[in-house]
């Protein structure tokens, strides 16, 4: 997937004659948490060593880790539109009014399993089916999956989390939840450990792979395997900065054009 992505990113350096440029084309490459969590160990940091290796001399992807253009985990898509950061990983379901149609892929019971989910994620975003996509363009589209409860008291059956307020990723699995007596709170994951720590929360759902990377292993000790739905993610890239990399520099090249067509999902 890294060299995949990687080649996306070098079409678009591609379309300016390597002479004209001067020095590399820098990129802001944002991130809202820590530098050891999943998303960013397993794809944003590969990925910028991919692309910064393959196009040595021509574009360097400088990565900002740690919240440093940003720690609110529901603005990163805004710090891309703005130009604070050039990309970003993004999390559609915090920001339900910009991303509209994601509510299509959080439905419980849809997928069997994770590459089932994460790939209909992408190919829905790449035909261009799914609303507040248009400004960006999409790296990459993914799906975490299953999400599973994770809670510090006892739970045998979820008649045992009846009154309890659960973290949820979005609001279908919210409502999904409620209609079985279990009031939701849609949360970003980096906020999750400390609102259970000070009782805020009874508990939440994540995936597995999560609980270590934010701190919820230390202090959860119950899980429970309801698939409640799926969390879609993109890591996205301002789509003026995309076409436009260089202002006042040449445009594109006709043939690369062609090759571009359809999209970096494709």
């Amino acid at each position: 997937m890294t060299n995949a992505i990687a080649r996306c990113v070098m079409i678009a350096v591609a379309l300016l004659p390597v002479a004209a440029l001067a020095e590399p084309i820098k990129l802001k490459m944002a991130y809202f948490s820590s530098d050891r969590e999943p998303p960013y160990v397993s794809v944003l940091q590969p990925f910028a060593d991919a692309v910064n290796k393959a196009g040595k001399g021509i574009i360097e992807i400088v990565p900002y880790s740690g919240g440093v253009l940003g720690r609110s985990y529901p603005q990163q898509a805004q710090l891309v539109l703005d130009g604070a950061a050039d990309m970003a990983w993004v999390n559609p379901s915090l920001t339900p009014d910009r991303f509209r149609d994601n509510e299509v892929l959080e439905f419980p019971g849809l997928f069997r399993d994770l590459r089932e989910a994460t790939l209909v994620s992408t190919r829905m975003v790449a035909a261009g089916a799914l609303r507040g996509y248009e400004d960006f363009f999409v790296i990459s589209a993914a799906a975490n999956f299953p999400l599973i409860i994770h809670t510090r008291a006892p739970i045998g059956s979820l008649a045992d989390l009846r009154g309890k307020t659960l973290r949820v990723n979005n609001l279908i699995e919210g409502n999904t939840l409620k209609a079985i007596g279990i009031s939701p709170v849609v949360m970003p994951v980096n906020e999750v450990a400390l609102a259970i720590g000070h009782g805020t929360i009874d508990g939440a759902t994540m995936p597995a792979n999560a609980l270590f990377a934010y701190g919820i292993s230390r202090i959860t000790r119950f899980h429970y395997d309801a698939p409640v739905g799926v969390a879609p993610l993109a890591f996205l890239m301002n789509r003026k900065r995309f076409e436009k990399p260089a202002e006042g520099r040449p445009g594109r090249d006709p043939q690369i054009q062609r090759r571009m067509d359809g999209g970096a999902l494709r």
